[in-house]
């Protein structure tokens, strides 16, 4: 379980990292 655990966040990590910096830049241009 902790393998397939492991394995299914190193997969997410990228999307999660790019979804953030999204989110990011949505509230600076909200802000700005």
């Amino acid at each position: 379980i902790e393998a397939i655990y492991e394995r299914s966040s190193s997969l997410s990590a990228p999307a999660v990292k790019d979804f953030v910096s999204q989110l990011c830049h949505v509230s600076n241009l909200e802000i700005s």
